[in-house]
C-alpha cells in the first residue's frame, strides 16, 4: 500500500509533457505556445491539433486543415488562411486582425471575443459560428453564409457584408454602425438592441427579422423587403412593406 501511494504522489508531481515545437505537422500534433510566425504550412494537416497561445502571424495556411482543432488565444494577424478548413474548431480570444480567411470553413467554430478587425472573411463559411463580443470592425464578408451564427454584442462598425446570408442569425446587441449591408439575406435575423446606425440594407432580405429596440437612425431601405419584421418600436410591418416599414 505504501508503494501505491507513492508511486501516486510521484505521478501527481510529474511535469506536464512539454509542446514539442519541432515536431513536424501533423493530425493531433501539439503545438501549444510555439513560435511559428511565418511559417510556411500550406495545405498541412493539423486536424485536431493543439496550437493554442501558438504564435503564427504573417504564416502561410493556405488550405490547411485545422478541424476541431485548439487554436483558442493563437496570433494569427496577417496570416493567409485562405481555403482554410477550421470547422467546429476552438478560437476563443484569437487575435486575426488583417488576416485573410477568404473562402475558409469555419462552421460551428468558437470565436467569441476573438479580434477579425481588418480581417478578410470573404465567401467564408460561418454557419452556426459563435462570435459573441468578436471585433469584426472593417472586416469583409461580402457573399459569406452566416445562417444561424451568434454575433451577440459583436463590433461589426464599417463592416461589409454585401449580398452576405444572415439567415436565422443573432446579432442582439451588436454594433454595426456604418456597416454595409446591401442585398443580405437576413430573413429571421434577430437584431434585437443592436446599433443600426448609417446601416447600409438597401435590396436587404429583412423578412421576419426583429429589430425591436434596435437603434436605428441615418439607415438606406430602398428596395429593402420588410414583409412581417419587428420594428424599433414593436411595429410588426405588413406583407407588402418594401423600402418602409407600413
Amino acid at each position: 500500500m505504501k508503494r501505491i501511494i507513492a508511486l501516486v504522489a510521484l505521478l501527481s508531481f510529474a511535469p506536464a509533457v512539454p509542446a514539442a515545437c519541432d515536431d513536424p505537422p501533423g493530425p493531433g500534433v501539439i503545438w501549444s505556445g510555439c513560435d511559428k510566425a511565418d511559417a510556411d504550412l500550406a495545405g498541412v494537416d493539423l486536424t485536431g491539433a493543439t496550437l493554442s497561445r501558438t504564435d503564427l502571424s504573417g504564416a502561410d495556411l493556405t488550405g490547411a486543415r485545422m478541424e476541431k482543432a485548439d487554436l483558442d488565444f493563437v496570433d494569427f494577424s496577417d496570416a493567409d488562411l485562405t481555403g482554410a478548413m477550421l470547422a467546429d474548431g476552438h478560437l476563443l480570444r484569437v487575435e486575426a486582425a488583417g488576416a485573410t480567411l477568404a473562402n475558409a470553413d469555419l462552421r460551428r467554430a468558437n470565436g467569441d471575443r476573438g479580434n477579425f478587425s481588418g480581417a478578410d472573411l470573404r465567401n467564408a463559411r460561418l454557419d452556426d459560428a459563435s462570435l459573441v463580443q468578436a471585433d469584426l470592425s472593417r472586416a469583409r464578408l461580402d457573399d459569406a453564409s452566416l445562417e444561424g451564427a451568434n454575433l451577440g454584442q459583436a463590433d461589426l462598425t464599417d463592416a461589409t457584408l454585401t449580398g452576405a446570408s444572415l439567415r436565422e442569425a443573432r446579432l442582439k446587441e451588436a454594433t454595426l454602425t456604418g456597416a454595409d449591408l446591401r442585398r443580405v439575406d437576413a430573413e429571421r435575423a434577430d437584431f434585437g438592441e443592436a446599433r443600426l446606425r448609417r446601416v447600409d440594407f438597401r435590396e436587404a432580405i429583412l423578412r421576419h427579422a426583429d429589430l425591436a429596440r434596435a437603434e436605428l437612425a441615418d439607415e438606406r431601405l430602398e428596395g429593402a423587403i420588410l414583409e412581417y419584421a419587428t420594428w424599433p418600436d414593436y411595429r410588426r410591418c405588413s406583407g407588402n412593406s418594401v423600402g418602409r416599414c407600413e
